[in-house]
């Protein structure tokens, strides 16, 4: 039988939803409020989407009851890219061979406040709008409209502004 913990996603891998869209995994971060697990993926199809979802639940069996029908036992399941002529394939198998940026998933694994400023200043260098996207869903919270840099401030601003708001809250114990 299959362990949850053998079905943790890891970054770069590609998962298919039991209502047969492939989405690739950015990362696993943490709720900033809760400490939860939350998977951060990115649709491998239409305006390429990036969501989060509880890892638990991106782990989890299909609901029977709800959908009798699904072809899969678990919600999400990993799949290997097809190899085919390079003509011949898909915007989807293309994105097989990109994998996350890794200053992203520096800062979305980080857990204390010098590492993901640390990792920020990494990903200002090197981030594209779509890691600003899955940023800003992995954060919940909107980065504005501005350029890379005006984004990456605003994460920055509120880095400061959760690491005064836990400072204060930690006081009041």
């Amino acid at each position: 039988m299959e362990r949850n913990a053998d079905r943790i996603p890891k970054p770069g891998e590609i998962y298919r939803h039991f209502k047969n869209r492939l989405y690739q995994v950015i990362g696993v971060a943490r709720h900033s409020e809760t400490g939860e697990k939350m998977v951060v993926y990115q649709a491998l199809y239409g305006d390429f989407g990036l969501y989060v979802r509880p890892l638990e639940m991106f782990i989890s069996p299909v609901d029977r009851e709800k959908y009798p029908q699904a072809a899969q036992k678990y919600r999400f399941e990993r799949v290997q890219p097809a190899k085919t002529d390079t003509e011949t394939q898909s915007v989807e198998e293309e994105n097989f061979r990109e994998s996350p940026n890794p200053d992203l998933i520096r800062f979305l694994e980080a857990e204390e406040m010098d590492e993901k400023l640390e990792a920020l200043a990494k990903l200002e260098k090197t981030a594209t709008q779509a890691d600003l996207n899955g940023l800003a869903a992995a954060l919940d919270t909107d980065l504005g409209t501005g350029g890379i840099r005006e984004q990456i401030e605003n994460v920055r601003r509120l880095l400061g502004i959760q690491a005064r708001y836990d400072g204060s809250r930690l006081r009041e114990r």
